[in-house]
């Protein structure tokens, strides 16, 4: 209840100060999911110094990670890019994720058809025989998998060719940027629906007010008609994984007087993170694990490649070590970031977050389109931290990689000064 009330000082601090700004959103959203741990049960009560150390440092982490984004104000405008950049950049990652938006669905086909349990498929007890029978070349889900979160900036696109009235373009790029939420489906997990959220959501503000009433009148037909589709598919996903309720509410540490194991799954799923975060915090004893929670794409790649032996699991089997029960749960960003790099590495790369975030603020009132384009995989960084970092994902940090190239790529030989404006 305490952070809660900090983060809605937070947010008029923000507001009042700057007007509307994604960093707003991010206190927003943050409330609701106080708000939900509050409904269920999950409020926290340090009871020791160290505790309480703990819960004010988190507090601290979050507003540094918020703070930033407040400097990005929603009426700052967007420089036009190179067209003809933009254009061969876009037909490059409509072209990749056409090919991703169709095996993915042949792969869900074959999933929600032959898997009976769910959850057993998504904490992995039976997902590699499953695998090893579809009907895709084993190569091309892989290349697949691989490549999709190129889909991460179809969303800027989307609005990019919707305030350009180049409907067609922008209505591709919505369609594959569901690569999000469909690479998430493949192993039954809810997370993609989430990043899609934030996504598109930090988005639409900068460009909204420019678009013409046509432009506007699609966007909205076409937001509602995926929110209503991806609502359902989050639905199914939901009932077909808590569809017992006694085994889920005995599962759930809460008090809470809810009883139907579908909205008590949801509002767990939004805010189990808070009560888990300090209560993991507390078990620190300065250990660091020197960042194995925040390097999934190296490590990964290179047990692959034979280089290191750090073999699947591994690191799932340190924290059930360190954190018992809570290793596969929601614990938070602060929480991962601490076990990862302590006190003092936390703040360093929470800093460098924040310095990276100061280069692509804008200047003059002014967002650079090479800036804009990637800032959305940056912003997924604290956004969803609710759940944890997502720097454990290999399919972010994939994102990330991605987004280094097509900045390098849009980066314009033009000065500010020369630039043509929305």
């Amino acid at each position: 209840m305490l952070l809660l009330i900090y983060f809605v000082l937070i947010y008029f601090l923000f507001h009042l100060k700057r007007g509307a700004s994604p960093g707003s959103f991010l206190v927003i959203l943050y409330a609701i999911s106080l708000i939900c741990a509050v409904v269920i049960g999950y409020d926290y009560f340090p009871d020791t110094y160290f505790k309480v150390f703990n819960l004010v440092f988190m507090a601290a982490m979050l507003t540094l990670l918020f703070m930033p984004w407040n400097r990005f104000k929603y009426t700052s405008l967007i420089a036009d890019p190179d067209p003809d950049r933009v254009n061969r950049l876009a037909k490059i990652l409509l072209l990749i994720n056409s090919v991703v938006f169709v095996v993915c669905l042949i792969f869900i086909y074959y999933v929600f058809t032959h898997v009976t349990d769910y959850s057993e498929f998504k904490n992995g007890m039976d997902s590699e025989g499953v695998i090893g029978q579809m009907p895709i070349n084993h190569l091309l889900w892989l290349l697949a998998i691989y490549l999709c979160p190129t889909s991460y900036f179809l969303v800027p696109l989307h609005f990019y060719y919707l305030k350009q009235r180049n409907y067609k373009y922008s209505i591709l790029a919505l369609l594959f940027s569901l690569n999000i939420i469909l690479n998430g489906i493949t192993h039954f997990s809810r997370s993609g629906f989430l990043v899609f959220f934030v996504m598109y959501i930090v988005y639409v503000p900068f460009y909204y007010p420019q678009f013409a009433t046509k432009a506007k009148h699609i966007m909205k037909f076409a937001s509602a008609l995926v929110a209503g589709l991806a609502a359902m598919v989050f639905y199914i996903i939901t009932a077909s994984r808590f569809v017992d309720a006694l085994q889920y509410l005995e599962s759930a540490s809460t008090q809470s007087r809810i009883e139907n194991p579908i909205l008590l799954s949801l509002l767990d799923y939004f805010s189990q993170w808070y009560k888990n975060c300090n209560e993991v915090m507390s078990l620190y004893v300065f250990n660091p694990l020197y960042g194995e929670l925040s390097a999934s794409l190296p490590l990964t790649f290179g047990n692959k490649m034979n280089l290191i032996d750090y073999p699947a699991g591994r690191v799932e089997a340190k924290l059930y070590t360190l954190w018992g029960t809570h290793f596969d749960g929601f614990n938070g960003l602060i929480s991962d970031l601490l076990f990862d790099f302590g006190y003092m590495g936390t703040l360093f790369c929470i800093l460098a977050y924040g310095s990276l975030l100061t280069k692509f603020r804008p200047k003059n009132g002014v967002i650079m389109f090479h800036h804009f384009i990637v800032l959305g995989s940056l912003f997924v960084f604290p956004a969803m931290g609710i759940t944890s970092s997502q720097l454990k994902s290999v399919f972010y940090e994939l994102a990330l990689v991605y987004a280094v190239i097509i900045y390098f790529y849009l980066k314009p030989k033009l000065n500010v000064s020369t630039a043509r404006f929305r």
